[in-house]
């Protein structure tokens, strides 16, 4: 299931209408972790421009290896990705 989910979102991108509003959501997401500002904001700037300027699929290979490294938890990226799920269009 999570392969086939993953194989539609690469082909996916955020709507650039709605950019605040996805960053204020991941925010908020983020602000449940231990994570300090300082770590949060080029997460969410570094989220948002792949998957504005790229696809999905970007964004959530990121998400994948920031979640490897042990700065975000499993739970954590998969919520972002449903965020950013919702702002996204087929292009």
């Amino acid at each position: 299931y999570r392969r086939q989910r993953h194989m539609c979102i690469r082909d996916s991108m955020l709507k650039p209408a709605p950019r605040n509003e996805t960053i204020y959501f991941l925010d908020k997401a983020l602000q449940e972790s231990d994570r300090g500002e300082k770590e949060t904001e080029p997460l969410i700037a570094t989220l948002v421009a792949l998957a504005t300027r790229e696809t999905l699929g970007d964004a959530a290979d990121l998400l994948e290896e920031k979640s490897r490294e042990g700065i975000i938890t499993p739970d954590m990226s998969e919520r972002l990705l449903r965020i950013m799920n919702r702002f996204s269009v087929m292009r």
